[in-house]
C-alpha cells in the first residue's frame, strides 16, 4: 500500500452509504427507486523517522506485511 511505503501508519478506512428515504405520515421508508452512492474515507498518520524504536518497529512490521501480501 503506497501509504505504508511512504511512512504512514494507523491507517483506517470506512465506506459511507447515502440512501434517500421518504417521510410518510405513518412511516419512514426508503424511496421506491434505489439510487445509492458510496464514498470512501481514508485516515492515516504520517510517522516521521525518529530514534524511538517503537516507531521504527511499527513501520518495519507494516512494510513487511504489505510486501508479503504483494508477493
Amino acid at each position: 500500500m503506497p501509504l505504508r511505503r511512504n511512512k504512514f501508519a494507523f491507517i483506517e478506512m470506512c465506506e459511507i452509504l447515502l440512501r434517500y428515504y421518504k417521510a410518510e405520515p405513518a412511516r419512514l421508508r426508503p424511496t421506491d427507486r434505489m439510487v445509492a452512492h458510496t464514498g470512501f474515507l481514508v485516515f492515516a498518520r504520517r510517522i516521521e523517522p525518529s530514534e524511538d524504536e517503537r516507531v521504527a518497529d511499527l513501520l518495519r512490521e507494516q512494510t513487511l506485511d504489505i510486501e508479503e501480501q504483494t508477493d
